[in-house]
């Protein structure tokens, strides 16, 4: 049995979606073995970048973005160390003290860092944002969050006030989809990705009760897709750490984004264009 102990990611996967050239998962997260990367919670699924790269080449996807698990909580090593070893096709998202020196902030953007992450509790929390921001803008990186869809529109002046690009995690959530599209904090998220400055990365799964066809959140994809396509970005949280009996399968997400998105232009600007410019891929082109 591995070290780790909780569900384990298959290493075959299959989906309907055909995805375009430069594809891009810009939510998704490694555990390597612990006896390289110990982590502070000894439930997380073994998922080594290797498999990463294989499952997702399985899916069409060719580029993805590395988020810091927080059961590694500031040991930002094994994600570092991927982003190292693929440098063309893979992107990070670091957890960071409000403190770290100025010198340890370039060195993870020179690593393909190209964000920070906070959150409302765990390793680096939001309230901590501010104090932090004019060194992000100074290094060009974006801030990505999970606090929460009130949370967000009760902030959103302060979020706009860092001057940094805004990315929020799991469609702005977590959230109760029978809030209905007309909620003012959904309108608020709305308000907000019409500015041009924020971006919501499409990742259903953790704010949904109807699994696994996530149903419930489908009208509010829908809503985020006729407001800003320019503005979103494909993510599947692999290997869904914690998910329990909820663990959905990378292929089947896949599949269920093609089958709610059915135009191959906007395929296309979701998984490719925009990832590339959100998180510095290099421009797709077609052209040999």
């Amino acid at each position: 049995m591995s070290e780790r102990f909780s569900q384990q990611p298959p290493a075959r996967v299959v989906t309907r979606l055909t995805a375009p050239p430069g594809a891009c998962d810009c939510h998704g997260h490694i555990f390597p073995s612990a006896d390289l990367y110990p982590t502070a919670k000894e439930t997380m699924p073994l998922a080594p970048v290797e498999m990463f790269l294989s499952v997702h080449a399985q899916v069409g996807m060719t580029r993805g973005v590395l988020v810091q698990g927080g059961a590694y909580k500031f040991d930002n090593r094994a994600m570092l160390d991927a982003l190292d070893l693929h440098p063309e096709t893979l992107r990070g998202v670091a957890l960071v003290p409000v403190d770290i020196s100025d010198a340890d902030l370039a060195k993870l953007t020179a690593c393909n860092v190209r964000a920070l992450r906070f959150t409302t509790g765990g390793a680096s929390r939001i309230d901590a944002l501010p104090a932090i921001a004019p060194r992000m803008r100074a290094l060009a990186l974006h801030a990505e969050m999970f606090i929460g869809l009130p949370a967000i529109a009760g902030r959103a002046a302060d979020l706009l006030a860092t001057g940094l690009p805004l990315v929020f995690d799991h469609m702005a959530g977590p959230f109760d989809p029978g809030i209905g599209l007309n909620h003012p904090d959904f309108r608020a998220l709305l308000a907000l990705l019409d500015t041009g400055r924020a971006w919501v990365k499409l990742t259903p799964a953790r704010n949904s009760r109807n699994v696994p066809g996530y149903g419930d959140v489908r009208p509010f994809h829908d809503a985020l897709i006729a407001a800003r396509p320019d503005r979103l970005v494909w993510g599947s949280d692999w290997p869904f750490p914690n998910m329990s009996d909820a663990t959905p399968d990378l292929g089947d997400l896949a599949t269920l984004f093609g089958d709610w998105v059915t135009d191959a232009t906007l395929r296309r600007q979701i998984l490719t264009d925009n990832p590339a410019a959100l998180y510095g891929f290099p421009l797709f082109t077609d052209a040999p």
